[in-house]
């Protein structure tokens, strides 16, 4: 039974695991938290509401969102009738801090449905709070936690926009052809998958010098000039905001008046949009996901579980799972070598998401693969891995190349 996961002492979801089956340890000091990178998210009573959706999340446990490390984010998609979407981003704050700004609640029309997915720069975040039960929210598989990512109403949410998509009400923009004159990239190809692909979101916050913070809007940045922007180390924030812009491709956006720009992208759109549009390989999340791992094994109870939660269609229980690890590890070093070769030059020209990985989009792409070849433990396959770097002194890639011939995956 897949079940929300809501932390109090005197239930059995207090005591959750992470994917490896080591105990998630509460009640952490900061120095504690730091260490561990594991944290503690709030959610506010009825959070599919409007008030709801503009109560702050508290983020706890010894956890800050003035450290980078340790930073949550949370998203939501808001569907309506006649297949008109938007999109909100909730508030984080550290607990014991108050909101540098208060959010405004959104409006939601009568019918609607409404997403809410979170995003995690940590190790492990357990949701907490009356709200996760009222806002129909997962964050684990028993008690396995989902590491970073958890997500409330998905499966209301997600029945509906199908539901719409099928009725011709929720349109579904095309894809498009890049700059390189390929079909631009989705959440589903393995061009831009990684070791654990479909999770985070693309929310960014105002942090302040007082270590609160407020939505990230046009009207907060005026009113905050001296507040930076932290934001989640996020797939869906690579597709939106890096790589669609550098491939000259337009993302699937909409309304949104928690962005400076008035739109954006969502998870959920994200996923919407890879359903719809994905063609030839697609990639399905896989039971060698490090966040899918129970007990440090596949499992593809909990792997079905997050697939739930991103729209995506369940595994039948009798895959052979040491096979389906395998596939995910050959199609990746078959497909995204090509087509991150052929996009290296137009990538190079663009800033890198996390600059301590690679001094531009193109080195963090290459850096990206490979790692995720070793975290998905794809050499137990009699895999080799696709990506040679060049690293500077201290440790970032400044050059990359691509070994593009088809290997054979031996499970």
């Amino acid at each position: 039974m897949i079940k929300a996961h809501v932390s109090y002492p005197d239930l059995a979801e207090s005591y959750p695991f992470d994917p490896s089956g080591e105990p998630i340890r509460l009640h952490q000091t900061r120095f504690q938290a730091a260490a561990t990178m594991n944290c503690t998210l709030v959610v506010p009573s009825y959070p599919l509401s409007p008030r709801g959706l503009a109560r702050p999340w508290r983020l706890g446990d010894g956890c800050s969102e003035a450290n980078p490390n340790l930073g949550a984010f949370v998203e939501a998609t808001i569907l309506s009738p006649g297949g008109r979407v938007s999109i909100y981003d909730p508030l984080v704050i550290t607990n014991g801090t108050k909101p540098a700004v208060t959010p405004r609640p959104p409006r939601i029309p009568r019918g609607s449905q409404v997403i809410i997915e979170t995003g995690f720069n940590g190790n492990n975040l357990v949701l907490e709070g009356a709200g996760a039960y009222q806002g129909k929210c997962i964050d684990a598989f028993g008690r396995s936690i989902i590491a970073q990512t958890a997500a409330c109403n998905a499966k209301a949410f997600y029945q509906d926009a199908n539901r719409q998509i099928a009725a011709g009400q929720l349109r579904i923009p095309p894809l498009g052809r890049g700059n390189d004159r390929q079909v631009c990239p989705t959440t589903r190809s393995f061009s831009l998958i990684d070791q654990d692909q479909s999770d985070n979101v693309l929310t960014m916050y105002l942090l302040n010098m007082h270590g609160q913070t407020a939505q990230d809007t046009a009207a907060n940045e005026a009113a905050l000039p001296r507040a930076r922007t932290v934001d989640n180390g996020s797939d869906n924030a690579l597709l939106g905001h890096f790589v669609d812009r550098a491939l000259g491709c337009k993302p699937f956006t909409a309304q949104d008046p928690t962005s400076p720009r008035g739109a954006d992208g969502s998870q959920a759109l994200n996923e919407l949009s890879a359903r719809q549009n994905q063609r030839g390989t697609i990639a399905m999340l896989p039971v060698d996901d490090p966040q899918l791992l129970a007990d440090g094994h596949y499992s593809i109870g909990k792997t079905n579980a997050y697939r739930m939660l991103t729209d995506q269609p369940p595994m039948s229980a009798s895959v052979n799972k040491t096979v389906n690890a395998a596939d995910y590890c050959q199609e990746m070093v078959d497909i995204a070598p090509a087509r991150l070769r052929l996009d290296k030059r137009a990538e190079a020209r663009f800033p890198s998401p996390v600059p301590s990985l690679g001094d531009n989009l193109a080195t963090f792409m290459g850096a990206r693969l490979h790692a995720s070849f070793v975290n998905l433990g794809c050499r137990a396959f009699c895999l080799h891995n696709p990506v040679r770097l060049w690293l500077s002194w201290r440790g970032v890639a400044t050059a990359v190349a691509y070994n593009t011939a088809r290997q054979r995956a031996r499970p």
